[in-house]
């Protein structure tokens, strides 16, 4: 829902609107939770999903306040992000913990209660930003006009939908082929590893313990590696990001001992990729199409982890058809991959190699009219 909420904020503004609605939103939705049948529950959660879409619109913001920073400011976010993701995390395992006795309704409550206070504190805050950027669209402020119709034909309406996908610049679309070639191997490997833990009978409970050290190490990792990504060029970073993820998996699928299978699995690569993919969006898109790249960017990096783990659980069905053991299935599952491996490393190093040789202007910033 990013590009879609993107979008919005492009073409109408009221990005504080937006954003206190769907927050506001999102936890009113939370208050009935407890009490909700199985499948109304899903659907429930569903539209939360689609309502904290709208967040990506918080990282557009910001790289346009810090202009000459985008990456740090990205960078810090995300650590901020994070360090409040694995706070909730932890409280609440803490409240399953000690109210599962009395159910999952009581449980599911006390989550309800510790969190929906925390979404209205969120949408107190953003009511505090002011500036007419938060009201309206960038072209707007610069006095420009523009005429929308609503689409009537299906060629129109198609034309609405594959418009999420133009931008100024050649840039954004190469990157998004890339990100999602990093991010496919990265679903089907990576994200499929706690269970072939537990297959090779290793201790999830302290690879866990392991994990939960290894999120002081993401956070650090977030709050600098914007700053790098500034300094050195995000298209490096994401290249930097498939070859860490392609060396260390490649050899993870070899089979190595769980205790070393799981030292690769905790080390910190994500916020490499993540940081760099939305650094070069701020960078290759105009302020005037920043809130959709951004959203764009964050919906290609979780449709090509989400292409992965489907591909992931296809081979790993077709091994185990052709009678291979759980283990061994998981193996020649790791090793298909690493051919991935190869062309996302090729394609980021194609891309970091074209961006530095352009001759064009490195950013496609459009400066305000005066």
């Amino acid at each position: 829902s990013g590009p879609i909420w993107g979008a919005i904020a492009d073409k109408w503004g009221r990005r504080k609107r937006m954003l206190t609605i769907t927050i506001g939103g999102a936890a009113i939705l939370m208050i009935p939770m407890p009490w909700l049948p199985l499948n109304i529950f899903i659907i429930t959660t569903l539209v939360q999903s689609i309502l904290f879409g709208s967040a990506r619109i918080a990282f557009a913001i910001g790289t346009e306040w810090y202009p000459d920073n985008k990456g740090e400011f990205i960078g810090l976010l995300y650590a901020v992000v994070s360090f409040f993701a694995a706070m909730g995390a932890l409280m609440g395992g803490f409240i399953y913990n000690n109210l599962e006795s009395r159910g999952p309704t009581t449980s599911l409550l006390g989550v309800v209660i510790l969190t929906v206070p925390v979404l209205g504190i969120a949408s107190w805050l953003v009511q505090k930003l002011e500036g007419e950027e938060f009201e309206k669209p960038i072209w707007q402020l610069r006095g420009e006009e523009k005429e929308f119709s609503s689409p009537k034909s299906f060629t129109e309406k198609l034309e609405v939908f594959t418009g999420l996908f133009k931008f100024e610049s050649k840039w954004p679309l190469l990157v998004f082929l890339s990100v999602l070639l990093v991010a496919m191997p990265r679903g089907a490997v990576v994200l499929t590893s706690l269970r072939y833990f537990e297959v090779v009978g290793f201790d999830v409970d302290f690879s866990s313990l392991l994990e939960a050290w290894a999120v002081l190490a993401v956070l650090i990792l977030y709050a600098v590696i914007g700053k790098v990504c500034d300094a050195l060029g995000a298209e490096r970073v994401l290249l930097w990001s498939a070859l860490t993820y392609g060396g260390l998996w490649s050899i993870f699928s070899i089979g190595l001992p769980p205790m070393l299978a799981v030292m690769i699995f905790i080390v910190p690569i994500y916020p490499m990729l993540l940081v760099s993919n939305d650094s070069l969006l701020a960078r290759f898109t105009t302020e005037k199409e920043r809130n959709r790249g951004i959203g764009m960017a964050g919906a290609v990096a979780f449709a090509g982890q989400s292409l992965g783990i489907a591909l992931g659980y296809l081979l790993m069905g077709m091994f185990l058809g052709q009678g291979m053991g759980d283990i061994d299935a998981y193996h020649a599952t790791y090793r298909v991959n690493i051919i991935l491996w190869i062309i996302a490393i090729s394609s980021t190093f194609w891309l970091a190699k074209q961006i530095r040789n352009d001759s064009s202007p490195i950013d496609a910033e459009i400066a305000p009219k005066k």
